[in-house]
């Protein structure tokens, strides 16, 4: 199995106070490898919201994906702030045979109730983009 990593960071930040490109490149490689994922390519986008549909990096590390490859991501707030955002990158990586794992704050599983949480959990990052 294979890792795309994909990382962001948001525009409202001071860059000297955020989590870096290379910190989340680092951490999500550092995971993949313990996962015994081999990684296949890195995106990124730079200043770019987590709800804007429009960042090339996601939709190239999504289309990067194939059948049993993982799209890896720092925290699940990095790909989306936007609960309907989420349902959509979801389903893109689903329909490519892939899945998403992040590094830190990820729910395990497949069930009706993890797909609360998760929906939960996109809600919480909308939120909290909004304040």
């Amino acid at each position: 199995m294979k890792a795309i990593i994909y990382c962001r960071i948001s525009p409202r930040r001071k860059l000297e106070e955020s989590e870096s490109l290379e910190m989340q490149e680092k951490v999500c490689s550092s995971f993949a490898a313990g996962q015994g994922l081999e990684i296949k390519a890195v995106y990124s986008d730079k200043g770019m919201s987590g709800a804007s549909v429009n960042r090339p990096g996601l939709w190239d590390a999504i289309d990067a994906c194939r059948k049993d490859d993982v799209l890896v991501v720092w925290k699940r707030d990095r790909l989306c702030r936007s609960v309907y955002l989420s349902e959509v990158i979801d389903r893109a990586v689903k329909k490519q045979g892939a899945t998403i794992k992040a590094v830190l704050g990820d729910v395990e599983g497949n069930t009706d109730e993890t797909k609360m949480i998760l929906r939960i959990l996109a809600s919480v990052s909308e939120y909290e983009r909004s304040v």
